[in-house]
């Protein structure tokens, strides 16, 4: 029995300040550029997408928190709003970010009192554009703020004030609750020298697995096919790589970047979806190879049940530099058994 694998999209992708406008959102240039499909994602009515550990590491209190997506949607209508961001602690909400039918942006604690609103139409969400919303946060009781851009345009921005809905305030969770496309989420911190303050856009670029390597010590499901074919569907144990042998480990190569924007990358992000298909204790660590520098990810101690793993790094291992396009290009995504 055997240690398995498989993914959906990826599994590794390239975080790019952007400098595509409203303009251009919609078009093969923009953000329907026919590579980054798999970052989209539809939430409809209540839906909401809650990222948590071991995707994030939980920011402290006190902390500054670095949040964005871009969204496209109808309008609000009568008294409703359609949530942007919330900020958690467990069950605990500490911050609501939403925008209402006046196209205001409104920042709500956790308790329902309203910290702030912006000017109407501030954010005027309409079903052809894309609009692209920051926010930096800190959670306190007494030193918490709330900045929001939109397109990097400051529309709001509240400090000295009282963002903490009990607990410690420390964020574990942050989520978006809308009816909407959103696409090109992300969340950072304020460190760093490389992604530490808000972009005015940003998008995340799907890099799909497109070629076996020389590097093949992985049997495939059904022996028949390519090894990389195996692993851009997630659709578990229908297609997969395997292998028992602590040490054997598959590389393989990925789509490149798309051809403009060519700079303004600052993150690779990569990972991996893997399970044991018996009670054998088995590890299994995904990692990215830059010319000859292998970057490890973290081990992922497997379960009989898929588990998914994320790692990101804003320099490229092979320079200790900021990434290119070229380097990136040029990256191989590979996966092995550790233990």
């Amino acid at each position: 029995m055997a240690m398995r694998w498989q993914c959906r999209g990826g599994p590794m992708y390239a975080y790019q300040f952007s400098s595509i406008g409203p303009a251009t959102q919609a078009n093969s240039s923009g953000r329907s550029n026919g590579i980054d499909t798999w970052c989209a994602q539809y939430l409809s009515g209540a839906g909401t997408l809650n990222v948590s550990a071991p995707f994030i590491t939980p920011f402290a209190a006190g902390s500054a928190i670095l949040v964005g997506h871009a969204m496209q949607d109808s309008a609000v209508t009568g008294t409703n709003t359609d949530t942007l961001f919330t900020l958690k602690e467990g069950a605990t909400l500490h911050l609501t970010i939403a925008v209402n039918s006046s196209n205001a942006i409104v920042v709500t604690r956790g308790d329902g009192t309203v910290l702030g609103t912006s000017a109407a139409n501030a954010c005027v969400l309409n079903a052809s554009d894309w609009q692209y919303v920051t926010a930096k946060v800190v959670i306190s009781d007494t030193v918490g703020s709330v900045l929001v851009q939109v397109y990097g345009t400051v529309v709001l921005n509240l400090s000295g004030i009282d963002t903490r809905n009990g607990g410690t305030g420390v964020v574990d969770t942050i989520g978006l609750s809308f009816n909407r496309l959103g696409q090109d989420f992300f969340i950072a911190d304020d460190s760093g020298t490389i992604f530490n303050a808000l972009p005015s856009n940003f998008q995340v670029v799907d890099l799909p697995l497109n070629a076996d390597t020389a590097q093949a010590d992985f049997a495939l499901q059904s022996s028949s096919g390519t090894g990389f074919s195996k692993l851009v569907n997630q659709d578990d144990d229908s297609s997969y790589i395997y292998s028992a042998t602590v040490g054997a480990k598959s590389e393989f190569g990925c789509t490149d970047t798309p051809a403009s924007p060519t700079t303004g990358f600052v993150a690779i992000a990569w990972g991996q979806r893997a399970r044991r298909d018996d009670a054998t204790a088995r590890g299994s660590q995904a990692y990215i190879k830059s010319g000859s520098t292998v970057l490890n990810g973290t081990a992922l101690l497997t379960t009989q049940s898929y588990q998914n793993q994320m790692d990101t790094t804003e320099t490229d291992p092979a320079t200790g530099a900021a990434w290119t396009k070229a380097g990136i290009d040029a990256l191989l995504w590979g996966v092995k058994v550790s233990s």
